[in-house]
């Protein structure tokens, strides 16, 4: 999820570098400075643990890009996001109040706390956003490129984005144009659905690609690029796959 104008999560978007500045917020030094809200140092902790590290394995991946964005741990935050203005993350302090139930996971240096991984997802869009100005201009295909980024990172820590149980959720949108059309009106947990299914499409093509799609996404959406249609680009690359998937969304 990247910054978008819809309320709230824009004011807290906006709001987060001048908080900064604010001594209610406590901070992490480090790789990926953290700022935090009072009391939340663990989950401050482990989020920039598993950030920094998703860091680091990019910057080998592609080390003619090195990263460099603040992030915060906020209690008032219940939904992850990227500010391309900014250049800042931001990740919920509470793990109880997220909007959709997401995945959680503890990080070596931090057992007594657990951190909602989407906020790699988040970290993709900086890469794909304001590293590598790479925008499809299509936002189903920018949200599956961001959670492919991570898919990538969490495969070689054992993590998956998808829930361990299902939600049981019967989803009113399920087609790509309605995606399109309404995005976040899709609905929290309709849009963690979606979100669930690209994660799905990423399962399929990580085996064949690895980050090598990471680097097409880049070739082909960054300023230089010629900016084919995601879906035939997609459909190009791995045809059975995206068949198979598209498929899949309907059912």
């Amino acid at each position: 999820m990247t910054k978008r104008p819809i309320g709230l999560l824009l004011m807290l978007a906006i709001g987060c570098a001048a908080a900064a500045q604010n001594t209610s917020l406590d901070s992490l030094p480090g790789a990926v400075k953290t700022y935090y809200s009072p009391g939340r140092i663990n989950r401050a902790k482990a989020t920039q643990h598993l950030i920094q590290e998703a860091k680091a394995f990019y910057e080998k991946q592609f080390p003619d890009k090195p990263f460099s964005l603040t992030m915060y741990v906020l209690d008032q935050v219940r939904v992850p996001f990227y500010d391309d203005s900014t250049r800042s993350l931001t990740v919920g302090a509470n793990a109880r109040q997220m909007a959709v139930a997401r995945p959680l996971a503890s990080t070596p240096t931090s057992k007594a706390d657990t951190v909602d991984i989407v906020a790699v997802h988040e970290l993709g869009h900086y890469f794909l956003l304001t590293l590598d100005q790479a925008r499809s201009g299509v936002r189903w295909a920018d949200e599956f490129f961001a959670t492919y980024f991570a898919f990538c990172y969490l495969q070689t820590k054992g993590l998956s984005l998808l829930p361990s149980a299902s939600t049981g959720l019967s989803p009113t949108y399920r087609s790509l144009a309605d995606f399109e059309r309404l995005y976040y009106g899709v609905g929290g947990a309709n849009y963690g659905w979606y979100q669930d299914q690209f994660v799905h499409l990423a399962n399929r093509l990580y085996p064949k690609f690895n980050t090598k799609l990471v680097q097409r996404a880049v070739e082909e959406y960054g300023p230089a690029g010629e900016k084919k249609s995601p879906m035939a680009l997609l459909r190009a690359l791995a045809p059975q796959e995206m068949k198979a998937w598209l498929e899949s969304l309907l059912k």
